[in-house]
């Protein structure tokens, strides 16, 4: 996992050197004819999830080599409330409330725009609800704060299909994942299931 500001370099000892390039997702981030090659990536500027960073050399024929990683950008720190959903629920509290915090908060705004969505293994997605706090700092530590609420019914209908499909222990916790865009994976929380 990344996060934060990284420093990547590339090297290459080829003698035949063309040049050297650095892609962040297929997209060209810096370029040089000469060896080493360093390049900032600011992981804060973009959602958690999969980045692949990949390295182009190419010799003075145009022959090219690529060697390409895939790491985890992880900026933001997700919780849910509350951490027991009661399967035999049917009404009372209605909302799951997700706390996210980190610097780069403010990418999920407008929460509309997102696509922002919670999963259980075998359940439908549950969508966030209109209903959100702006990002705000609520603990002072200078870090922002987003909350956000998801129909808590939904949630537990997902729990139960991915019960159904096999796929979640009725007896025991299910890992919940909250997704931006259908790609991206801002983070994930194990909730206790009873009443099954």
């Amino acid at each position: 996992m990344v996060s934060g500001l990284l420093m990547v370099t590339v090297a290459s000892s080829d003698a035949y050197l063309a040049s050297l390039q650095l892609l962040i997702d297929g997209l060209l981030l810096a370029s040089s004819p000469v060896s080493p090659l360093t390049a900032p990536i600011d992981t804060t500027l973009r959602l958690d999830g999969a980045m692949v960073v990949t390295a182009v050399v190419t010799d003075l024929a145009g022959n090219q080599s690529r060697c390409a990683a895939t790491v985890t950008v992880d900026n933001v720190a997700f919780a849910l409330s509350p951490r027991t959903l009661d399967l035999r629920s049917r009404g009372g509290a209605n909302s799951v409330t997700a706390r996210l915090e980190g610097v780069n908060v403010a990418l999920l705004l407008p929460t509309s725009m997102q696509g922002l969505e919670l999963r259980v293994p075998g359940g439908r997605a549950v969508a966030v609800t209109a209903d959100f706090a702006p990002c705000g700092d609520d603990d002072n530590d200078n870090v922002p704060e987003l909350t956000l609420k998801f129909d808590r019914q939904a949630l537990i209908a997902a729990i139960r299909a991915g019960i159904t499909a096999g796929l979640i222990d009725a007896g025991g916790t299910v890992k919940v994942t909250l997704m931006a865009g259908g790609q991206f994976a801002i983070g994930s929380d194990l909730v206790r299931i009873v009443g099954s």
